[in-house]
């Protein structure tokens, strides 16, 4: 009993059940910690399994789910949708010329040029490597024309890094959903096909 090994008749002293109840509070408190923990290392192995490590953007993975999200919004809104396959021209060059770290820069601030440039409803993924993927809702060709317009723009100027600044030049290809018919299949290869035109 709770008594036990206190004279007959007396109970346990205060802080005997003081120190229990301690004991369960920390008890408990270790538990949930525990809990937490392995919530978070799950959801870390969530992000990196679904977002670039280096530019934070949705990974190839991720982009399927996008870009099927994308064409039930197309058909539902009876909106356009255009795939751009963004490929860095030579950007090997730069990292063999200024090095991997100033190369990663370069690649980061590209990247945050690329994001100003687009509008809220556009998604921007990276496919792999030197190559990036943007989904683009449109009630007409014209704003992609628009916004590839601005992505030249903005290769104009050089990307600066932390010992200089490199120039970051970028072939386009482009698949429309409703003009070429396509699904999620079949938009990114015919996007691709269509960069080496």
């Amino acid at each position: 009993s709770l008594a036990a090994g206190f004279p007959a008749g007396d109970s346990a002293p205060w802080y005997v059940f003081g120190g229990w109840f301690a004991a369960v509070l920390l008890g408990g408190f270790v538990f949930v910690s525990l809990v937490l923990y392995v919530k978070d290392r799950g959801a870390g192995r969530e992000i990196r399994a679904r977002f670039d490590e280096q530019t934070g953007l949705p990974n190839r993975t991720k982009l399927i789910s996008m870009l099927q999200k994308s064409l039930r919004r197309a058909k539902a809104t009876r909106r356009g949708l255009s795939v751009l396959l963004l490929d860095l021209d030579d950007f090997e060059r730069v990292n063999e010329t200024f090095g991997k770290a100033a190369a990663d820069q370069v690649l980061s601030g590209f990247v945050v040029r690329l994001q100003l440039a687009m509008k809220r409803d556009c998604d921007l993924a990276r496919l792999g490597g030197d190559r990036f993927v943007a989904l683009v809702p449109h009630e007409d060709s014209q704003r992609v024309e628009q916004l590839l317009h601005r992505i030249r723009d903005i290769c104009e100027e050089p990307v600066a890094f932390g010992g200089g600044a490199a120039r970051v030049t970028v072939s386009i290809g482009v698949a429309q959903y409703l003009h070429h018919r396509l699904d999620a299949r079949t938009l990114l290869p015919a996007a691709d096909a269509a960069l080496l035109e």
